[in-house]
This record gives C-alpha cells, structure tokens and sequence, in this order.
C-alpha cells in the first residue's frame, strides 16, 4: 500500500479515525502489527463488533455513533464493492481504491482513487460536506 502511511498521518491530524472491517480483531492485530497502524486509528471495529457484516450498514453505523458525527459527515474508503454498499447504505461518501476491483466495479463510490497519493485532506473535507468535487 503504497503512500499509505502518509496519508494516514495527515488525516490523522485532521479528523477521528476509525477502522470498520468484514475481518475478526485478531485478524486486524496481526495487520496492524505487520504494516504499523497503531498509532494512526481512534476505533478499530471488526465483525466480532456487529451481528450484520457488509454489505448491511451496521458497522459504519456503529462508528459514527462513537465519535458522536452524523453519517452524512463521514468518509469511508474502501476496496470492495461490499463495502462501498454498506457505505452508501449508511448516508456516507466513499472514496473507492482500485485495486482488486476494476473501476466499473467500483462505480458506486463518490470519488475513486487508484493511489493513496491521489487524495488529500482537502478532497476529503468536501466530501464530508456535501460539496461536489
């Protein structure tokens, strides 16, 4: 994941930071540790957090209600068409990465990005407005 940790630290200056996965917590554990995430991430939610995985909306749902936002002031990114589903099911934007999906796959996102290069903390803050891009 190339640009990966850059991005993470700028918007972890930025914004509160949550990871919602379809994976278990140890399976996140193991991740986190490999690629040095701790430091970046204010939740961490797994499906061992939810009764309903992606593509039901439960888990962004469940974020939001954390950190206390309306979902309408969220950004999600995601990989998976799943994901983005659940994303738009629960009034968020979403930014698409392609990666293991073809852009036609991942239509349904607001934005998509095929490097974490192509997105920054501006782009990130309109869409979390409700602005057009």
């Amino acid at each position: 994941m190339p640009h990966i940790h850059d991005l993470l630290g700028q918007v972890k200056e930025n914004f509160k930071v949550g990871l919602a996965t379809n994976s278990r917590h140890r399976e996140v554990d193991i991740i986190f540790e490999k690629l040095g995430f701790d430091g970046y991430f204010d939740i961490r939610l797994a499906r061992d957090n939810v009764k309903n995985v992606k593509p039901h909306p439960e888990i962004y749902l469940k974020g939001a209600g954390i950190f206390g936002v309306d979902p309408s002031e969220c950004v999600v990114f995601e990989d998976s068409i799943v994901g983005i589903t659940a994303a738009k099911s629960a009034g968020m934007k979403c930014v698409a990465i392609i990666n293991t999906y073809s852009a036609e796959d991942l239509k349904d996102a607001d934005m998509q990005i095929e490097s974490y290069r192509d997105i920054t903390v501006e782009k990130i803050k309109a869409l979390g407005k409700h602005n057009p891009l």
